[in-house]
């Protein structure tokens, strides 16, 4: 390096997509958006898996709740509580 020259800046990393997600749906608006989304995609009934736009639908719905961390092993039965109304 040049005595003149000034190191780069680093950058911050990049945050990863499952971080995105979270930012994105989880607070009042978005999570009104994600269940918009998810009713599109007909996440909330019972897939025909004859039905080639309902298997895409519903596998897309699915990797969205992955990677919101709301299918994590760890805390299914927390989340189906929640679902029930018998936590918060």
């Amino acid at each position: 390096m040049e005595l003149d020259e000034k190191p780069e800046a680093q950058k911050p990393p990049e945050p990863a997509i499952e971080d995105l997600y979270v930012a994105t749906f989880m607070n009042p608006i978005g999570s009104k958006v994600l269940a918009d989304i998810l009713f599109e995609l007909k996440i909330h009934r019972t897939l025909d898996v004859n039905d080639p736009i309902d298997v895409v639908g519903h596998n897309l719905g699915i990797i969205i709740l992955e990677k919101l961390g709301v299918l994590k092993t760890d805390n299914y039965l927390e989340r189906i509580q929640v679902m029930l109304g018998l936590r918060r």
